[in-house]
């Protein structure tokens, strides 16, 4: 017996293995419990991982620390084997495609896609229609759809494409692909804040949720005596900021893998700068927004600068000003970058702990 009624028709094999993408709720892990083949977990979010690691201590489940590279290179299951993907944990309908690929060439051709209706789930599955995937059942309930598919994909999305970026006079040749923030791209709140920032040139910076690390970057290329570090809980964007700062920038950029701010010391950096999610995965939310703000004060020192890029409408303002002076230094019709100046309250420990 299934733990939800939505999964009423999940078929499992009484043999082979399962392999579960981004999962954003429990529900395919309970659907798996009482199963008896082996099941591994992969995901690019290091804050979903870390749940499960400390939910499944007893070992029951392999998890995987996924990037595009390491999904690419798993081989296909032997014997009997079943996929699950969670498109609600793909950040764009050219990651969740790209997810459903791998699945059926890892499974031969048995996958579940799950999603919230919110997430486009019907365009979706129209798309791994075209893309040569038979749709052989969809069930949804208050809101979520689950449909089984049969077969492999032929052309599915590419995944990585080669990005030319001109920002503050450089001309940068990056990498992006499908699983980071905007695709890797250049949108037009990372534009703003890249430009809007200004340092001393010896500042200890953090780029807090970094993506394809392009603010990062930039400022290791305009302020080469700077120390740079970027920062992702998405383990997709962390592995390819570190690729595209390895290409040819003569400034100090690292990158560090982890959740938020977390690897770092309070009150360990200059600067730090931030552009707070207002999606997780395919899914709205603002409390992930905010969690982020606070960390970036937490890591920046007294005295020190956090710069926030934001939609106008998102009252970052309020939250800001609890930590010191707050002051709009760009912005346009849709988007604000505010810098505050972090109160002096007591001196801290400003040593850096990096991590390599």
């Amino acid at each position: 017996m299934t733990p939800s009624r939505i999964w009423r028709d999940l078929v499992l094999p009484p043999t082979g293995g399962a392999l579960v993408l981004c999962p954003v709720d429990r529900l395919v892990l309970d659907a798996l419990e009482a199963w008896h083949g082996s099941v591994t977990v992969a995901d690019f979010d290091a804050a979903r991982l870390a749940f499960l690691r400390e939910e499944t201590g007893s070992g029951q489940m392999r998890l995987l620390a996924a990037t595009p590279d390491r999904l690419a290179e798993l081989e296909p299951a032997g014997g009997e084997a079943i996929a699950f993907v969670d498109i609600d944990g793909a950040p764009s309908k050219k990651a969740a495609m790209a997810m459903i690929g791998w699945a059926a060439r890892w499974s031969r051709g048995h996958t579940y896609v799950k999603g919230m209706r919110t997430s486009g789930v019907e365009s979706l599955l129209a798309r791994a229609e075209l893309a040569g995937l038979l749709v052989r059942g969809a069930t949804s309930r208050k809101g979520m759809t689950v449909a089984r598919l049969e077969g492999e994909p032929g052309a599915v999305p590419s995944e990585v494409e080669a990005l030319a970026i001109e920002l503050r006079g450089l001309a940068l040749a990056l990498e992006s692909n499908v699983f980071v923030f905007a695709g890797g791209g250049l949108d037009a709140a990372t534009t703003m804040l890249a430009e809007a920032i200004q340092l001393g040139g010896r500042e200890r910076v953090l780029d807090l949720g970094c993506g394809a690390g392009v603010v990062g970057i930039t400022l290791a290329e305009v302020y080469p005596g700077a120390s740079i570090v970027m920062s992702d809980s998405n383990l997709a964007a962390t592995a390819l900021s570190r690729r595209n700062s390895q290409r040819g920038t003569p400034g100090a950029a690292d990158t560090v893998s982890g959740l938020g701010a977390s690897p770092f010391r309070p009150g360990a950096l200059d600067v730090v700068a931030v552009n707070p999610p207002f999606h997780r995965g395919r899914q709205i939310t603002r409390t992930g927004g905010a969690s982020l703000v606070d960390q970036a004060f937490a890591a920046c020192r007294n005295g020190g600068a956090v710069y926030i890029v934001a939609n106008r409408f998102l009252p970052y303002e309020r939250q800001a000003s609890a930590y010191g002076e707050v002051e709009e230094v760009a912005g346009d019709g849709r988007f604000k970058v505010l810098r505050c100046i972090k109160a002096r309250r007591r001196d801290q420990d400003t040593t850096l702990r990096w991590s390599r």
